[in-house]
């Protein structure tokens, strides 16, 4: 089954404006956690009430708003080419070619363990051979389609 891409914005995401049980999710770091601040003790993950509204939310974690069909949080991303970011002030280096990626040069993020690659004409490391990613051997094709989507879709 095809499942459409949706990008969250960069604060804090409403799951609906007008229901009575508005939840909201927030990005806490660039390590992808996110939490669920919840203003109805009926909102659930997984199953499981939140006490007292705030939640650490993970990857495949089902969320049940009242009034609103189920739905799932995932951290998965498709690999694309992208500037690469400055981190921390660390200089970026690709696995494949050992050689630092300058900031906002092109570059493919892995979608499995989100290190960064050169992607540019001279130095297309993240698709050079079979397998990939540089550091964790996962094969994804560029702007390829997600992998998981739950059962109930």
């Amino acid at each position: 089954m095809e499942q459409a891409e949706h990008a969250l914005p960069a604060g804090p995401w409403p799951f609906t404006a007008d229901a009575p049980a508005a939840a909201t999710l927030i990005r806490v770091d660039a390590r992808d956690t996110w939490a669920l601040v919840a203003r109805d003790e009926r909102v659930r993950v997984n199953g499981v009430a939140i006490p007292a509204g705030l939640a650490i939310v993970a990857d495949k974690d089902e969320i049940l708003v009242p009034g609103v069909p189920p739905m799932w949080f995932s951290t998965e991303t498709i690999a694309r080419i992208s500037d690469a970011p400055a981190l921390d002030g660390r200089a970026l280096s690709c696995p494949r070619c050992r050689r630092t990626i300058e900031v906002g040069t092109p570059a493919v993020a892995c979608p499995s363990c989100r290190v960064w690659h050169h992607q540019t004409p001279e130095l297309p490391c993240f698709t050079y051979d079979a397998a990939p990613c540089g550091a964790c051997g996962e094969r994804f094709d560029l702007d390829g389609a997600f992998r998981w989507c739950p059962d109930e879709l």
